[in-house]
């Protein structure tokens, strides 16, 4: 079946519509490759309005994935029944760096386990383990949100 793009354009969100979503605490899935092969990493995230944050260990694949191939792809989706299903999808440039951490580790994890969260022991260990935080440059963002397809 070949792309229809007049079809994305009437499911596409708006930069609004888009802004909305994102700023639900959702689950992530970030995509790297290694030698051609693909490996996907469910994550938290932050969006600014223009980047993407997500944090990860110095020693995870991702890390050494990113090191070594700097595009990624970040997918942000929801399903909430038949043709309710809405999504983000990021391709981007992704860059590593030690700064940054702990402080916006900290602005991601308080975003998904609260203020209270931040003082479950394992959130303070991973706070205090070595991470980068990855900054994804959108270079392409593509969305959709079917209910736009079903409203009466």
């Amino acid at each position: 079946m070949a792309e229809d793009s007049s079809f994305y354009q009437k499911v596409a969100m708006t930069n609004e519509e888009m802004t909305a979503y994102l700023g639900i605490a959702r689950l992530a899935r970030i995509s790297t490759a290694r030698n051609g092969v693909p490996h996907i990493t469910p994550v938290w995230y932050l969006h600014d309005g223009s980047n993407f944050f997500v944090s990860t260990g110095t020693k995870t694949r991702m890390a050494r994935d990113i090191k070594k191939n700097p595009n990624v792809s970040l997918t942000i989706d929801s399903s909430d029944g038949m043709f309710r299903h809405k999504c983000v999808i990021v391709n981007g440039l992704a860059q590593l760096s030690r700064e940054g951490h702990p402080e916006v580790t900290r602005r991601i994890y308080q975003r998904y386990l609260g203020r209270e969260g931040l003082e479950h022991p394992f959130a303070k260990q991973l706070l205090d383990d070595d991470q980068y935080v990855i900054t994804i440059i959108p270079q392409k963002i593509l969305t959709w949100d079917y209910t736009k397809l079903i409203k009466s």
